[in-house]
């Protein structure tokens, strides 16, 4: 009886790991890389900042890179405690983090890509609780993501650098983050 249950928990396991095929991101030392089974993008960078912050129960994480192009961008993690979830749909978050009228341009298991006036936002997100946005974007080089073909052409350039705004209205007043009870 035992084995028979251990062999089914293996098996469903199996299933939930090789049944999703999530964008994901993450950042290196050489620059930010973004992946999926069937694809590996490495986009070089060279970091020129980082900083941290707490906004109430949000911990964010804020890295500027430099592109090859010499254009800047933004690899941005935000983290919550398990026991909380974004309370508001991704969109709806990038419209407000960035006071703007956000339309989604794009979707991928693990991913959204939402434009925001003349840039875009990639959001990757694992849960309810875990996200990281990469901006400012061109639909170029959202293009070149979906694609996962590095070309160097497609890179933003000449946009301007405008951080994201976490505050305590937004996670308070605007309903950012609910509690799983």
């Amino acid at each position: 009886m035992k084995l028979g249950f251990v062999v089914l928990l293996v098996l469903v396991l199996l299933f939930l790991f090789w049944r999703t095929n999530a964008l994901q991101i993450r950042l290196l030392d050489r620059g930010v890389e973004i992946y999926d089974k069937t694809c590996k993008l490495t986009i070089p960078a060279q970091k020129v900042a980082h900083s941290s912050d707490l906004v109430d129960e949000v911990r964010i994480e804020r890295t500027t890179l430099r592109l090859a192009n010499g254009q800047e961008i933004i690899y941005e993690s935000a983290d919550l405690d398990p026991k909380h979830d974004f309370g508001i749909p991704y969109e709806e978050l990038v419209g407000k983090l960035f006071g703007c009228d956000a339309k989604v341009r794009g979707k991928q298991e693990g991913a959204l890509f939402v434009e925001c006036g003349d840039f875009v936002v990639a959001a990757f997100y694992k849960g309810a609780h875990d996200l990281v946005l990469l901006y400012p974007l061109t639909r170029q080089t959202v293009q070149m993501i979906q694609k996962c073909r590095y070309d160097a052409a497609m890179l933003p350039k000449s946009l301007p650098i405008r951080p994201s705004h976490w505050d305590a209205k937004l996670i308070i007043l605007d309903g950012l983050i609910k509690k799983n009870i």
